[in-house]
């Protein structure tokens, strides 16, 4: 009976699964999805956009750009955007007797005035006196190929070009693009330009751009090869007497570019002078001109130091005090290992500062204590004061020490200080032959 109601329940079964499949119809076939599409104002405000940037970048932002920039710069327009004046640099005075500098293969030709104040390995400032309101000029080359460095992230380097010459030409030429405006503010904001630029060849292989130099108290000119690498920079400043542009192409129309860099360093050449003869020709104050041009030439060419010898001994004559005491500093480690140069190097530095400083010293016994009397003999502040006190004993042994003079403040020009100085435990003033001071840095406040 039971097997009988089982069969009858699988046919049932089976019958059900039989009308299931029967209502089914036929399988469908698969299709991909439509996927997005854009309706028609999505497709025309897109199409809006793709039309607007380039009338923005090439059009609207070029125009921002050149209402910006020279307004914000308070430059007139006109000025800003003008391309540099093409000009030729001919003579139309005589700047007097001159001495020639030689620096790196280009050679400027200096009225016999003027002064070293300020000595690199590339360039040098010259003044005509020791005020501080003179006339100034200032000349650096160098025979590597000067380039421009641009921030990793930044958009630069991707619209300008990284060599100065073609920078300078680029920037000072722009009118238009947007970036190169915006390094064009950046330099006039920074030389501090609200006039014109010029533009002239000095010889067949530089050009050079000429432009005034900040507060308007003089020109400059930067110059390139166009042939290689190679640059120069002469600068002309007065504070009371600005040059003209014609005075300042004078001076510039002398300077002569080298046309062919040397194959093997300049500075492996021997020197043909004797540096003892120029130093006693330079104590006597003979020829003067004519041993800056030898001696800075040869500093020039070689690189040594030594050369500088005659040229302080004619800065002390000169009374270019401060100027000669930082040149001192600069170069006083330069001649460790040659006692004889360093003693004549140390000397000169030693009379210039017999010739501003006046030093008394008033001992006090029992308080361990030294009253320093310090006199300003210049017309300049010192900024900084440091001396060397050597006390000799009973026994003839001397002991040193050193002591700063302007931790109470600076020293006024044409005035004595009183400085109060703690002598060392291991000092004793009792009995002392003599106390002396030698003074191992001074600095002035410019």
């Amino acid at each position: 009976m039971s097997e009988n109601i089982i069969e009858n329940e699988l046919i049932v079964s089976e019958e059900k699964e039989t009308i299931k499949k029967s209502h089914k119809g036929p399988k469908k076939q698969w299709k991909p999805d439509a996927g997005f599409t854009l309706t028609r104002l999505q497709k025309a405000i897109l199409g809006t956009i793709l039309v607007s940037l380039p009338l923005f970048f090439f059009i609207v932002l070029p125009i921002i750009a050149r209402n910006h920039f020279p307004s914000f710069l308070k430059i007139p327009a006109d000025i800003f955007l003008t391309t540099p004046q093409k000009i030729t640099l001919t003579e139309t005075g005589s700047i007097g007797s001159v001495y020639k500098l030689n620096i790196n293969g280009y050679e400027f030709s200096i009225p016999q005035k003027f002064t070293p104040s300020k000595i690199t390995e590339d360039g040098i400032d010259l003044t005509d006196s020791t005020r501080s309101d003179c006339r100034h000029i200032y000349l650096s080359s160098d025979l590597e190929q000067r380039l421009i460095k641009y921030s990793k992230i930044g958009i630069g380097r991707w619209f300008m070009p990284n060599k100065a010459n073609d920078f300078m030409d680029t920037i000072l030429n722009a009118n238009w693009h947007p970036i190169r405006l915006m390094f064009k503010a950046q330099f006039y904001a920074h030389e501090g330009l609200n006039s014109k630029v010029y533009e002239s060849y000095f010889g067949k292989t530089h050009k050079g751009y000429i432009y005034p130099s900040p507060g308007q108290k003089g020109f400059l000119a930067r110059a390139f090869n166009t042939k290689g690498p190679g640059y120069f920079d002469f600068h002309i400043k007065d504070p009371v007497n600005p040059p003209t542009l014609k005075e300042w192409i004078n001076y510039a129309s002398k300077i002569r570019p080298l046309e062919n860099i040397p194959d093997k360093p300049i500075q492996s050449l021997k020197s043909e002078y004797d540096l003892e003869s120029l130093i006693d020709l330079a104590i006597k104050s003979e020829n003067e001109s004519e041993i800056l041009s030898i001696t800075l030439n040869e500093y020039f060419r070689t690189k040594s130091p030594k050369w500088l010898i005659p040229v302080a001994q004619i800065m002390l004559n000169r009374e270019y005090f401060p100027d000669l005491i930082d040149l001192h500093q600069q170069h006083i480690k330069s001649f460790e290992g040659n006692k004889e140069l360093t003693k004549k190097w140390d000397n000169i530095k030693d009379r210039a500062v017999e010739r501003i400083l006046k030093i008394d010293i008033d001992p006090y016994d029992r308080l361990r204590e030294l009253n320093v009397f310090c006199k300003n003999l210049t017309k300049l502040e010192i900024e900084e004061l440091l001396l060397e006190i050597t006390v000799t004993n009973a026994l003839g042994k001397d002991k040193t020490f050193n002591s700063s003079l302007t931790t109470a403040g600076r020293i006024l020009p044409n005035l004595e200080k009183k400085l109060i100085v703690k002598v060392p435990e291991d000092i004793t003033l009792v009995n002392a032959q003599k106390i002396t001071a030698k003074v191992m840095q001074v600095v002035f406040l410019r």
